[in-house]
Parts: structure tokens; C-alpha cells; sequence
């Protein structure tokens, strides 16, 4: 919603969407070119003002976050971003954050300064381009506060967060809303929020923010080179399902049914080659196993 998690989209993907919070309206999109590494781009409007010696109610911004451990059995994701670091710096940041998962729960804590700490950072008027936890960390250090947030997921389509978020509005003099909607704190520095995930590339988020406002989002993502309509993903119907059918039918059936998608399989002479996509398990290793031993625990091997 407001904060950020150590999650990172896989790479070579892409997202794009908008969302509404009064008084912003944000249009972004979101890359991961790299593995652990996600670059974005946001146009944010606003509602009811205009910048100082300006026509446009446009702010402009970019920002990466760079995800450097995995989650490991024990051990969080821990990631480092960099949000808004040249122009106007009404939404900048550079943050630390780590997230761990607990199925069904993700939990998630960060430290941040800027947007997220004790003070803005100043726009143009000073360095057009500063990265205080590299060039001055005491100072960051010293700025900068806790957030964070649980989400609970009880299915793969359905989510709810909650999450603090220390974003101190009626202190921001760099947000030109600041003067109109912020005078005074915010009644909470709660936020919460139901996800739902009707399709797989699909995503809408539904929020109550600040003690005061309900908000949306909605966003839809895909794989970049990968075909949009699956390679071969028929579903097959338990009560008509025809021992006849060939080899590749029926190992296609088996492991869709194991929780893949996209799931493509060939038979070429004695090569055997399974494409499918995991959305199910949290480890990639699990996920050849899982299909591994539907070979081995069934007669579809012997079959080869």
C-alpha cells in the first residue's frame, strides 16, 4: 500500500497499473531486467493544487530496489531501495527491508528515511542528485524510522494486509498537498487492505488508509518474451478421462493437477521435455521433485 517488502517480481517480467489515495493518483510500471533487481517508474497527479510556479499537477519519479539474500529457511529477504533520488524528491527514500515468510503469513519490517523517517528531503534546491545512506549514513541513519506489515494469504487468489507505515503527511513541506489535506497528523498510521488475484496476471487491491481514506489499486503483469496464451494448458475432467489417451495427455493431466500451469509436454523419440510454470511451490527444487515423482510414483514411467 504506502510501504515497500523485500518481494521482487521474477526476472524478466514486467508490471503495470494504477492507483488512487486522495489526494494522489499514481500510474507506474515496474521491470525486473536482472534477477533480484526491479526499476520503476511512476507519474503521480493531485488533487485540488498546483506546483509553485508551474501549470503541470504532475510529479515524475524512478526508483530501484535490488533484493541482495534470498529467503532462506531461517533467514529473511533483505533488499535496498532507492525511491525518488533526483527533481522534486516529494516521494524520496532509501530504505533497508527484510521479509519472511511463515505460510500463511509474510511478515515484513523496515527502516527508512525520507518519505518513511523523521524529515523530508529537500528538492532541487539543493543536490539534484543524493543518496544519503551512501554518502552521509549517520545522517541517514539519524532521519530514518521503522515500518513494516503482515499479510495473511489463506489461497493463492486472496490476500489481507496490514501494515505501519510512519509516513509523517502534515511534516511533508515538499508534497504540494501538504498545505490543503495535511495540516494536521494523520488520525492513523495504520493501513488496511484486501488483494484479490482473480487471474493469474490479474491484480486489485482494495484499502482503508490513515484512519480516513479507502483507496484502490490495480495493476496486471506478464513475462516479457513468453507468450500471453499458454503453451498448452487443457484441464482435464477426472469422470471422462480416456485410458486411451496418449502418454504426453495424460503426464500433461497429472501434473497440472499437482498445482502447475502452463504445463507443455513432448515426447521426442527418447527425449522427454516438460515445460510447466510453479506458482504453487516456494522452491523451485520442490517443484522438479513434485514432478519427478509423479513419474516414479506411477506407471506413467513405464510407459517411456
Amino acid at each position: 500500500m504506502e510501504t515497500p517488502t523485500a518481494r521482487i517480481m521474477k526476472e524478466n517480467s514486467f508490471r503495470a497499473g494504477v492507483s488512487y489515495i486522495k489526494p494522489y493518483t499514481s500510474y507506474f510500471g515496474v521491470v525486473s531486467p536482472l534477477k533480484g533487481l526491479e526499476l520503476d517508474g511512476r507519474v503521480t497527479t493531485f488533487s485540488e493544487t498546483t506546483f509553485a510556479e508551474q501549470s503541470s499537477t504532475k510529479d515524475k519519479s524512478i526508483g530501484m530496489k535490488y533484493q541482495f539474500r534470498t529467503e532462506g529457511k531461517y533467514m529473511p529477504a533483505i533488499a535496498i531501495g532507492i525511491m525518488d533520488p533526483h527533481g522534486t524528491k516529494i516521494f524520496s527514500s532509501q530504505y533497508f527491508v527484510a521479509s519472511k515468510q511463515f505460510y500463511p503469513f509474510d511478515f515484513t519490517l523496515g527502516f527508512g528515511n525520507g518519505r518513511f523517517g523523521s524529515e523530508p528531503i529537500l528538492g532541487p534546491q539543493t543536490e539534484s542528485f543524493k543518496v544519503e545512506l551512501l554518502s552521509d549514513p549517520k545522517k541517514w541513519l539519524e532521519d530514518s524510522q521503522f515500518f513494516g506489515g503482515i499479510q495473511f494469504s489463506p489461497s493463492d487468489r486472496f490476500a489481507i494486509l496490514i501494515e505501519y507505515s510512519p509516513v509523517k503527511f502534515h511534516e511533508q513541506t515538499v508534497d504540494p498537498v501538504q498545505p490543503i489535506f495535511f495540516t494536521e497528523p494523520v488520525p492513523s498510521k495504520f493501513n488496511y487492505g484486501i488483494r484479490f488475484k482473480p487471474v493469474r496476471w490479474l491484480e486489485m487491491d482494495v484499502s482503508y488508509q490513515r484512519g480516513e481514506q479507502f483507496g484502490f489499486s490495480i495493476s496486471t503483469s506478464f513475462d516479457i518474451g513468453n507468450p500471453l496464451v499458454p503453451i498448452y494448458d487443457r484441464i482435464y475432467n477426472e469422470n471422462h478421462f480416456d485410458r486411451k489417451d496418449p502418454f504426453t495427455v495424460k503426464l500433461t493431466r497429472a501434473i497440472h493437477y499437482s498445482g502447475f500451469s502452463s504445463v507443455g509436454v513432448s515426447l521426442t523419440g527418447s527425449d522427454l521435455w516438460i515445460e510447466a510454470q510453479n506458482e504453487r511451490y516456494f522452491y523451485n527444487t520442490r517443484a522438479i521433485g513434485v514432478i519427478l515423482e509423479i513419474l516414479s510414483g506411477s506407471n506413467l514411467d513405464a510407459q517411456l
